[in-house]
């Protein structure tokens, strides 16, 4: 590929990105990867991406408000899962937020986290493998980093 052509590309990327930004772009992905038929782990992704300004389009997650400059935004923070073979392990980051403004609720098959306080505020909705049973998970909370770990009905 030649520069001028590469330039072109970049400037194309560009054009879009400022325009996401002024009229808002909203992207959301969930899925797994892999099969229980494959010799492979499965694993689950979860991509939300929001882009605009606060004068745009975009909304936020709680119920479809525009954005408004003073009002706190929810966030969906960052997670990473390990289905492991004993436990599933959940660790979440919640940069600023502390122990004590953090709550845990599970639905069937998901975990629900509500967390911070004032302007830093997180919100996430967490598909899970197996039935969240909070009464026997270990959970520890570190520098920001919150660590879950649902033991397997099987695991004694």
């Amino acid at each position: 590929m030649s520069l001028d052509k590469l330039f072109k590309e970049l400037g194309g990327l560009v054009r879009w990105l400022q325009q996401a930004g002024e009229e808002g772009l909203e992207i959301d992905r969930k899925g797994e990867l892999g099969s229980a038929a494959q010799d492979i782990a499965k694993g689950m992704y979860d991509l939300h991406l929001r882009v605009g300004t606060l004068a745009g389009h975009s909304t936020d997650n709680r119920g479809g408000q525009p954005l408004t400059p003073g009002r706190p935004v929810v966030l969906e923070p960052p997670f990473d899962l390990f289905d492991e073979p004993r436990e599933v392990v959940i660790i979440i980051q919640l940069p600023g937020v502390a122990a004590s403004d953090v709550r845990l609720e599970a639905q069937g098959k998901e975990l629900i986290l509500n967390a911070g306080v004032g302007e830093r505020q997180f919100a996430r909705r967490i598909p899970l493998s197996l039935a969240a049973d909070l009464d026997r998970a270990s959970i520890s909370f570190t520098n920001g980093v919150l660590e879950i770990r649902l033991p397997k009905p099987d695991a004694q």
